[in-house]
């Protein structure tokens, strides 16, 4: 069995000595006298260094009665069942089929089954108490995110397209179902909750929950729109229906928001950790919610931190104000770095998906301190043009000084300009838009695609259905990522789509779940991480598949959850793996050269990493995405510097 964490307290310095398991209550830290920070009655952390600890890759979290709640993950152990009271793990389940990959799960008590959204096949398990896959239902989406089961139906996310699934749990049979409020259809579907006909779904992608009557086929919204204040939510991701309230995972805001189930806005709690990976009433990116059957108790659980606190709802109700929280939005010269990163030239492109903008930075030469000079912000969310929702790939034309954004939530692909060397101008008070650089950006074009296949524009919009990471071959022509779709899409300098290839399945040369590509020096091979595949596969530049490497596993040829790819000039091949906090080195044929890193907090320590790139003199950067810092390493692994800690207290001079 796993060591199980059940903590005190999770500071910096407590992470870094975490060893034997402990059980108590958690004593009130002095930051309680902030509003809203409300110490939990439990907290339960894995063993974030074990790649294989529970807790790990945290999808969703359920009660199954008012003593025991389930947590499930996308890796195994898929399934984790804890006693409320106690924090004691209870049972665990390991899937050993071929790559899981289990989202969201609900309970049905009247037919005492669980059913949980297997992605990486596209199918939904039936699964008894025993925790044994009974029943396998195929799926006729793409992407499944989560499932909740009323009156004998079980209804399905699809976050890809943005409809709904209406499954007839004794027959299988399936209806697709468009969802839109107030004229706007749903936009990155998420967490789903049911009772009788009423249904609410987080729709992250326009930042608000969408409820209603699926007998009636009426739906309205819920939110105030995007922002901090009470009510205003951020990529809402998860919720929880319990005594006819709505309990958000509200997850850029990192705090929980409670509406009734009419819409109307209760009450807020949690706030955004000062201090690395600190709990104790703080959340980070707060992503699965579970509340009890009573509606007494609340298991909110982090993925990034690989935890989950229980509150006590009498406590948090008799304790909470209505509080903005832009205040760390507006973090001076601080950033909130994404899990993307492009180089080139003398310039750093990073995505800070917080504010759904791209931060553009100068680099210093080699033997300068690591400090990239802030040049200009693109982007800021919205939808119209020069506007970003969820920025996904970056790539830099330093020749032109333009930059190419891959914008996931309007699917589309945007281009821009910035300039230097200009003045900054007053930063806006109040407003989650800080920083302001020396220089400029400004929108050039915009080019928009089409998820649906039933759906045809006047345009003519080539289908996508995730526009995600970029390359440009020698020739001009660019690679676009469509991890949706399984597929590359190949487009001129104009960013218009002229062919694509691939094809999403399990088969050696199919491509499940890619999630980033590069070329290699010679423009012949295209390397590109397969999440669900475990694999790194290669093609040529037209689709030919060529070989690939990897496999489920933490051997040094295999990957856990892999995500960020870069190629070296000498055509060395770097990949990323968040859950083993590592980066690997391989040679261009796939063969084992090194492996560094490891998790926590320190000079090439790592929490989650994501992102990477090469710039011109042969520098790796990985966005330590965890740690919210970018670290620089030379090509074989030493640690130079790193950036984004703070303003001038963490700098480290490259040697």
């Amino acid at each position: 069995m796993n060591t199980m964490l059940i903590r005190l307290c999770l500071t910096t310095a407590a992470v870094a000595a975490a060893g034997a398991a402990m059980a108590g209550k958690i004593a009130e830290p002095d930051e309680l006298r902030y509003p809203n920070v409300i110490a939990p009655r439990l907290q339960i952390s894995s063993d974030a260094y074990d790649s294989k600890g529970l807790l790990g890759n945290i999808e969703s979290v359920i009660f199954l009665d008012e003593n025991r709640f389930l947590v499930s993950a996308s890796t195994a152990p898929q399934f984790a069942i804890f006693e409320a009271e106690s924090g004691r793990l209870l049972r665990e389940k390991r899937f050993e089929g071929p790559g899981y990959r289990i989202r969201g799960v609900a309970y049905a008590h009247d037919a005492d089954t669980l059913y949980a959204v297997e992605s990486s096949r596209g199918q939904l398990f039936a699964i008894s108490q025993d925790l044994e896959i009974r029943r396998t239902y195929p799926l006729p989406v793409r992407n499944p995110a989560d499932v909740a089961v009323s009156q004998g139906k079980a209804y399905i996310t699809d976050e890809s397209a943005g409809t709904l699934l209406i499954m007839d749990l004794d027959s299988g049979a399936v209806e697709k179902r468009q969802v839109a409020a107030e004229g706007k259809p749903l936009l990155i579907a998420q967490g789903i909750v049911a009772h009788g006909d009423y249904v609410a779904i987080a729709d992250a992608g326009n930042d608000r929950l969408v409820a209603g009557d699926l007998a009636q086929g009426t739906f309205f919204s819920i939110g105030k729109g995007w922002g901090s204040y009470g009510g205003q939510l951020a990529t809402p991701i998860d919720l929880s229906l319990a005594d006819g309230k709505l309990y958000v995972a509200d997850q850029i805001n990192h705090r929980v928001q409670v509406f009734t189930d009419k819409g109307e806005f209760v009450f807020q709690w949690a706030r955004h950790p000062p201090t690395a990976h600190e709990g104790n009433g703080r959340v980070h990116y707060p992503s699965a919610i579970g509340v009890s059957p009573s509606g007494r108790e609340t298991v909110v659980c982090e993925p990034i931190e690989n935890r989950c606190q229980i509150f006590s709802l009498g406590s948090v109700q008799a304790r909470v104000v209505d509080t903005n929280e832009s205040s760390w939005w507006e973090k001076a010269t601080r950033f909130h770095y994404g899990k993307r990163v492009a180089t080139a030239g003398d310039i750093l492109a990073i995505s800070e998906p917080d504010t759904h903008s791209v931060l553009v930075f100068t680099l210093p030469e080699p033997g300068a301190v690591m400090r990239p000079e802030f040049l200009t912000r693109i982007g800021g969310r919205g939808s119209e043009p020069g506007r970003l929702i969820q920025p996904s790939g970056l790539l830099i034309d330093p020749e032109t000084s333009t930059i190419m954004v891959s914008d996931r939530g309007n699917l589309r692909m945007q281009k821009f300009a910035f300039e230097r060397g200009l003045r900054p101008a007053p930063v806006a008070v109040g407003k989650p838009t800080p920083q302001m650089g020396t220089g400029a950006s400004k929108f050039m074009q915009a080019v928009s695609f089409r998820r649906s296949e039933g759906v045809l524009t006047a345009k003519n919009e080539p289908l996508v259905g995730e526009p995600s990471a970029m390359a440009k071959l020698p020739d001009g022509r660019i690679l676009l990522l469509d991890p949706a779709f399984g597929r590359v899409h190949i487009a001129d300098a104009n960013m218009r789509i002229r062919q694509s290839w691939g094809e999403q399945g399990h088969g050696a040369t199919q491509l499940i779940k890619p999630l980033d590509l590069d070329i290699s020096p010679d423009g012949k091979r295209v390397y590109v991480v397969d999440e669900y595949a475990f694999m790194v596969k290669v093609f040529t530049p037209e689709g030919r598949f060529l070989f690939s490497w990897g496999g489920p596993g933490d051997r040094d040829d295999q990957f856990v959850t892999p995500f960020g790819i870069a190629v070296a000039p000498n055509g060395d091949v770097f990949v990323s793996d968040t859950a083993t906090n590592s980066i690997r080195k391989f040679s261009a044929d796939g063969q084992f050269l090194n492996r560094w890193g490891g998790w926590g907090i320190g000079p090439g320590e790592f929490y989650k990493p994501k992102g990477l790139s090469i710039d011109r003199h042969g520098r790796l950067f990985v966005m330590d995405f965890g740690n919210h810092r970018g670290q620089v390493f030379d090509l074989n692994g030493k640690f130079i510097s790193m950036f984004g800690i703070s303003d001038k207290s963490d700098e480290i001079e490259l040697k």
